[in-house]
């Protein structure tokens, strides 16, 4: 847990991630062939449980897909399902909210991120 940036409750989004990343065929060093469905399960503190099924919105299954070609379609130029990169401020100011921004909220972001990769 301690991995993923918090010894509690960090795991869920990031297992989110991967079974997205596994949907969309992007998990492709890793992946079972034809994948339809995936399961995720997370225990909290006090015997909270969350169980969640995903599927592609298109019912097919996973697409085999090599890392340019996923590079290509995220924008990003690489695959971050088998690859960790990371980021520019121009690429952040990018994708964040052009209405509802902190700029004090996000005033250190790149530095975190600097440091966590160390």
């Amino acid at each position: 847990l301690i991995s993923k940036g918090h010894p509690l409750g960090a795991t869920g989004i990031a297992q989110c991630a991967e079974l997205v990343w596994h949907l969309r065929g992007w998990a492709n060093n890793r992946a079972a062939p034809n994948t339809k469905y995936c399961l995720q399960h997370n225990l909290g503190l006090g015997g909270a449980v969350v169980v969640t099924v995903y599927r592609r919105a298109d019912g097919k299954a996973a697409p085999e897909l090599d890392n340019a070609t996923v590079g290509k379609s995220n924008g990003l130029g690489y695959n971050p399902a088998v690859e960790a990169k990371g980021f520019t401020k121009d690429q952040a100011a990018a994708v964040r909210s052009k209405t509802a921004s902190s700029d004090w909220a996000l005033s250190d972001t790149q530095e975190k991120v600097l440091q966590a990769q160390l």
